[in-house]
């Protein structure tokens, strides 16, 4: 779809049938990006509001689209805020996650939680994001390598075209 509110209401559904499946217990969708392990990675920069900038480095993250369950499917905790929800769409004020990795690089001495951020460089027009959560680190790149900082975005508030669907079953998957 090339509206993105069809694209997302198609992404809930299809999030909504394959949670019907007998043996699944959580479902979620992700931009495809949002695979663990599996590359390439998008990333990109970001300016946290109310910090200087120096030397034109902005602070970097890998930056991944996700619906709501998808931290309870891949079993990654909560560790302050909220997890998104379905409200968490087109409508809503934009809201971001981060991962402890981004928290303890960039927000050393302060509780990220209720401040804002948003995409690009200062100058950027991007919208500001509140993070509304803190959850805990995936590892993307290879369980050998340190943990990378993450930005998650609500797939519902930008849907995506690549998508991944990701399942936790009570059954062996292979049935």
């Amino acid at each position: 779809y090339r509206d993105p509110l069809k694209r997302s209401g198609f992404i809930k559904e299809l999030e909504q049938r394959v949670s019907a499946i007998p043996g699944v217990r959580n479902a979620a969708i992700g931009g495809g990006s949002a695979v663990p392990l599996v590359g390439p990675h998008n990333s990109g920069g970001f300016t946290i509001e109310g910090d200087a900038v120096t030397n034109n480095a902005i602070p970097t993250a890998q930056i991944s689209l996700v619906s709501p369950d998808y931290f309870r499917t891949i079993e990654t905790p909560l560790k302050r805020g909220r997890f998104f929800t379905d409200a968490d769409d087109r409508k809503a004020p934009p809201v971001v996650l981060i991962d402890e990795a981004l928290a303890e690089r960039y927000f050393t001495n302060r509780d990220p939680v209720g401040l804002r951020i948003k995409r690009g460089g200062p100058q950027s027009q991007a919208p500001w994001m509140t993070v509304v959560g803190i959850v805990g680190n995936v590892k993307s790149d290879g369980f050998d390598k340190p943990d990378q900082p993450h930005l998650y975005h609500p797939i519902f508030e930008i849907p995506q075209y690549a998508m991944a669907i990701f399942l936790r079953t009570d059954v062996a998957p292979t049935t």
